[in-house]
């Protein structure tokens, strides 16, 4: 048996649009899977240039009364220093690294009773990194505690109140996750 197929230009035409085809969405998938790739080690590498820290942020921990109301400002018994970590975050309000070079400043509204300097967190699953320790000197009420850094990112502002009481409020729940409180020496 003898079969004869006989191709016209349009076929030919259509066949070669269709390998074409084929060779872009093929570039285009490399093309994704190679940024992916550089994204990946821009991130593991210490920073993703799509998400750049914004804004800063004093992590205190949340304290809410038995009646179910959250204490506004942050409690601190005199005697005790608090190590309160310091985190940049991006614009969604996730933690990223700082930028390259950024230089963190604190300072105390009353940096006699509540003074604060820059130091790291002692112990924990953020040892080692920055934060601010605030040490309850004296009696004060609303103290604002400022952190700045040199990148002029946005500034955060904790209050602090430091209380005579000899042991921390009784509470139904404390996120003591992220401050850590010690004995001043």
């Amino acid at each position: 048996m003898n079969v004869n197929v006989i191709v016209g230009v349009g076929q030919v035409a259509s066949l070669f649009f269709l390998v074409a085809l084929a060779f872009i969405f093929n570039s285009i998938q490399q093309n994704k899977i190679e940024n992916l790739e550089k994204r990946i080690l821009r991130f593991l590498e210490g920073g993703d240039s799509h998400n750049p820290a914004v804004r800063l942020a004093l992590i205190t921990p949340i304290v809410i009364t038995k009646e179910g109301n959250q204490v506004p400002n942050y409690e601190l018994n005199v005697g005790n220093t608090a190590f309160v970590p310091i985190q940049t975050l991006d614009a969604g309000g996730k933690p990223v690294p700082p930028p390259a070079g950024d230089v963190f400043t604190l300072a105390s509204s009353d940096s006699v009773n509540a003074p604060v300097t820059l130091s790291t967190m002692p112990s924990g699953p953020l040892s080692g990194n920055a934060a601010a320790a605030i040490v309850g000197v004296g009696v004060v009420a609303g103290a604002t505690i400022t952190l700045t850094d040199s990148a002029g990112l946005t500034a955060d502002v904790q209050i602090v109140d430091v209380i005579p009481a000899p042991d921390p409020p009784t509470t139904d729940f404390l996120d003591i996750s992220d401050a850590v409180v010690v004995k001043t020496a």
